[in-house]
């Protein structure tokens, strides 16, 4: 059973990269989203059962995404916005570090409210921000399997 489950996991990592190197800039954003609430949804369970070292790992590795998140933006499109967006990422981060020193699950349930609307506004977005890939063709016609 045990080589199964790590099949699996094998599986499952190798399916997640492959998912990372065929995703379109704004994929790539949804997966760190993805990420940030799976990492959050977990570190709340280790606080809750006093597991302090899974805690701190993965409120590390949430604060990391929500930096990387902040270093996706692009002042270009929107400056207003990215502003907002970056002073929430902050505060965000800073919520976590207090969820990692006090142990209070409180500070990760916030983040989670605050991050969950612009998740879910930036999937919302998807089809007016991303292209449909083109059938490949060939002499002008499309290539069907």
């Amino acid at each position: 059973m045990n080589t199964y489950a790590n099949r699996m996991n094998q599986y499952n990592k190798v399916n997640q990269q492959t998912g990372i190197v065929d995703a379109d800039p704004h994929r790539l954003i949804q997966l760190l989203y993805n990420a940030l609430k799976s990492n959050l949804s977990k570190a709340r369970g280790h606080i809750e059962r006093r597991e302090f070292e899974q805690k701190g790992k993965l409120l590390t590795k949430s604060v990391e995404i929500l930096k990387a998140l902040s270093d996706c933006l692009d002042v270009k499109h929107n400056p207003e916005l990215v502003e907002n967006l970056a002073a929430l990422y902050d505060y965000c981060a800073r919520q976590l570090m207090q969820a990692n020193l006090q142990n209070e699950v409180k500070f990760v349930d916030e983040v989670v409210e605050l991050i969950t609307p612009v998740q879910q506004a930036w999937d919302d977005i998807r089809d007016q921000v991303v292209q449909p890939k083109q059938e490949p063709t060939y002499n002008g016609t499309t290539a069907t399997a």
